[in-house]
This record gives C-alpha cells, structure tokens and sequence, in this order.
C-alpha cells in the first residue's frame, strides 16, 4: 500500500500552465515580428521590379524615337510639344512616323498602324525644338513615366535625350 501511494503523490515535473503560456506569448512576439519583416521585404521588392521594369520600358521608347527622329529628313507642320511628325528612315526606306502623346499614353504611327509606346505618361509635353518648330536642328525630348505598381508613390522615371538631326530638318 505504501508504494503505491508513493506512485500518486509522487512530485511531478513539466511545466505550469502559467509557464506555457507565458513562452507561447512570446514565441507569437517574435514570429509576428519576422513575419512583418518579410513583408515589408516583399513589398520593397515588388516596388523596386516595377520601376526597374518601367525604367527598361522608357529607355526602350526613348531609344526607338531618338534613332528614328536622328535620321528624320523632315519635321512636319503641326509637330508640337505632344505631337512629332516626322519623315525619316526604317531599314533604309523611307518612312513617315508621328509620336502622340495624349492623357497618359504615348502612342507611335508608322505607315498607318498606331501602336502604345508607353501607358503611364506623368505629362504630354514631351518635345521641344531648337531653334524652331518650324525649323529645329536639335529635337529635345523629354519622357515622364511612373512605374506600374504603387500608385501612391510619387517616384517618376525621368529621361531626356537631345536629338541632332543629321539629315535636314523641316522644309
């Protein structure tokens, strides 16, 4: 009798409930704060893609205007700060292209097929001429763009290429 009620009040060892949940507390502490970690990491990357993507996208635009409006033998009446019209060369044939920029959108047409450049313009003002409109040697454009994502961040892609017209100008 005597062993067996040694077996029932025999000290017990583990943990307290107290125990339990004091370290389950922390442990949701701690994971919360790793897990609030990654997050803010996911969403800096998502961030940083889409203006990597959308700075690709502009230099891409930029680099298709400026080759086409550097062998450009006429500027066409009516070019304006949100229009250029140009007659210039594609594979060596000759080629009219005009770049419209209206709302947010860049748009490009070469012989009679339009086609988006870029969606997400900040502004439509995008050339200037020098000396002239009527007469430039000299096209500046500049392409104010945001990136797809975050449309509450106030980042803008900015790129400006001045554009020596090698062969003429308007007539």
């Amino acid at each position: 009798m005597s062993s067996l009620f040694r077996r029932i009040s025999a000290p017990e060892e583990g943990f307290t409930l107290l125990e339990l949940v004091v370290v389950t507390t922390l442990l949701m502490i701690v994971m919360t704060s790793i897990l609030t970690s990654f997050e803010v990491v996911q969403k800096a990357s998502v961030r940083e893609s889409s203006r990597s993507e959308e700075t690709d996208n502009v230099r891409l635009a930029m680099e298709q205007i400026t080759k086409e409006v550097r062998q450009a033998t006429d500027v066409r009446p009516g070019s304006s700060a949100s229009f250029l019209d140009v007659d210039t060369y594609l594979n060596g044939v000759a080629t009219h292209v005009s770049y419209t920029a209206s709302g947010t959108t860049l748009n490009r047409t070469a012989n009679g097929v339009t086609l988006p450049l870029l969606a997400r313009l900040s502004t439509t003002s995008l050339f200037t001429y020098d000396p002239s409109v009527t007469d430039p040697s000299v096209i500046t454009v500049t392409i104010q763009d945001s990136p797809q994502y975050f449309k509450t961040d106030s980042t803008l892609i900015t790129l400006t290429s001045e554009i020596q017209l090698r062969n003429g100008g308007s007539s």
